[in-house]
């Protein structure tokens, strides 16, 4: 495989690599954009997302038990997580990688905004 994310699980690309699961592998990222960002990937290759959630939906909750543990070990009061998909140029047939990014919230009040306006639309419902 091809796959510039499988490269990494099977550690022919080095990476630094934070935490690890049976179906995942979390590593940081070699041009953060903020304080901690995180890749974390499945071990096993799946084309997108969506193929991933339905032939194992195991893993995708896998991938946010990862982000939650990285999250606490690093003291963040809050984290943000985002699906990529990647398709990257020069790969057999389109390949693409599925891959969870987890990053830093930048600030406290940031989080106590986004509870107020979640109340607010709860009480409104």
């Amino acid at each position: 495989m091809s796959c510039l994310f499988c490269k990494i699980v099977s550690l022919e690309i080095p990476a630094e690599i934070v935490a690890e699961s049976e179906l995942s592998v979390a590593f940081n990222d070699i041009s953060p954009q903020a304080p901690t960002h995180v890749l974390i990937v499945p071990k096993k290759h799946f084309p997108n997302v969506a193929e991933l959630a339905n032939n194992n939906p195991a893993t995708v909750a896998d991938l946010f038990l990862l982000a939650e543990e990285i999250a606490k070990s690093r003291g963040l009061v809050g984290y943000r997580t985002v699906f990529n998909l990647y398709a990257i140029e020069g790969f057999s047939h389109g390949e693409i990688a599925t891959l969870l990014n987890i990053s830093e919230n930048t600030s406290k009040s940031q989080l106590f905004k986004a509870r107020k306006w979640l109340q607010a639309k709860l009480e409104r419902n």
